[in-house]
């Protein structure tokens, strides 16, 4: 069962028949903090796909987003460590969007062994955004520090997610292209079809 993860603009019947086009089974339409108390019933009239609302919120508004029995999406921040340990959050996004110059050898993906080891430890998860990377002006060093982090992923057994971050219908992809992507970043095809599967 493949899922996908969009951002809508009041678009979500659009990004819902697009998904199932592409092959999507499931598709989660992520809204801020701000937005989801008046959105969240808005999945449930969506015809022809399951569509289920969840939260992407900065980390300052985690303490509101975990009142909301729902996924909940976390961007990255200089915080990662206390939203892995103390908070209810699901999966941090864009991790490997931090403010440092690579080193020659060691690419700064985010990720350490001790945030690898504690993602496991407490069930949590990274998403790798399809929109972070087509909207990189700096792509090539994300694609780096993204295979980096699939390499700790599979060293430390935490889960990822692979999703289009998608806000309009036609910057979706389909699973098998995105499949292939992860493919060519290091995952093995059995990685990245779990991956594009059930998120919980």
């Amino acid at each position: 069962m493949f899922e996908d993860i969009v951002l809508p603009q009041d678009n979500e019947q659009e990004l819902a028949s697009m998904a199932k086009k592409l092959g999507y089974d499931k598709l989660w339409l992520a809204y801020s903090i701000k937005d989801y108390e008046g959105k969240k019933d808005t999945a449930k009239k969506i015809k022809d796909l399951n569509c289920q609302a969840c939260i992407i919120c900065e980390q300052k508004d985690l303490q509101k987003a975990q009142k909301h029995k729902t996924l909940i999406i976390v961007k990255n921040s200089d915080k990662n460590r206390q939203v892995i340990e103390k908070s209810k959050a699901n999966y941090i996004v864009g991790i490997e969007q931090v403010e440092r110059n690579d080193a020659m050898h060691h690419r700064h993906s985010g990720i350490n062994q001790v945030l690898a080891k504690l993602l496991k430890q407490k069930n949590k998860g990274l998403i790798f955004s399809l929109a972070d990377i087509f909207e990189s002006d700096k792509q090539s060093q994300l694609l780096g520090r993204i295979s980096q982090n699939i390499k700790f992923a599979r060293k430390f057994q935490f889960k990822t997610k692979i999703a289009s971050f998608a806000s309009n219908p036609y910057s979706m992809r389909a699973p098998k292209d995105l499949i292939s992507l992860f493919i060519s970043l290091g995952m093995s095809p059995g990685e990245a079809k779990k991956s594009l599967e059930n998120i919980k």
